[in-house]
């Protein structure tokens, strides 16, 4: 009887592992269909930076940290700071999100 239960219990466990590395692989997967967009923002009045990151971390597939999204906008950006102008252009790039 013991000897069932250790069995039991070790062919869970195997499909347990193998629905997690399964669930991994594909989100991997539908990760990879998607694609990196490249964008120009404009400034507009009232604008900030961090506004500009929430709008455009909704449409990232990655879902960065809103911290993490800034520091990557300004590694694309480097000569912007956060006063920014009317008029000013942003380079952003996400990865868009994929509806199948």
């Amino acid at each position: 009887m013991k000897n069932k239960i250790l069995q039991i219990i070790a062919i869970v466990f195997i499909a347990a592992f193998t629905l997690g590395f399964l669930s991994g692989a594909v989100t991997e997967y539908s990760l990879a269909k998607n694609k990196i967009v490249e964008e120009v923002y404009r400034v507009k009045k009232g604008d900030t930076l961090m506004d500009i990151c929430i709008e455009y971390r909704k449409r990232d597939c990655r879902n960065p940290y809103i911290l993490e999204y800034m520091d990557e906008i300004r590694r694309i950006n480097p000569d912007i700071n956060s006063n920014l102008k009317v008029g000013d252009e942003i380079k952003i790039q996400y990865k868009e999100r994929k509806n199948d």
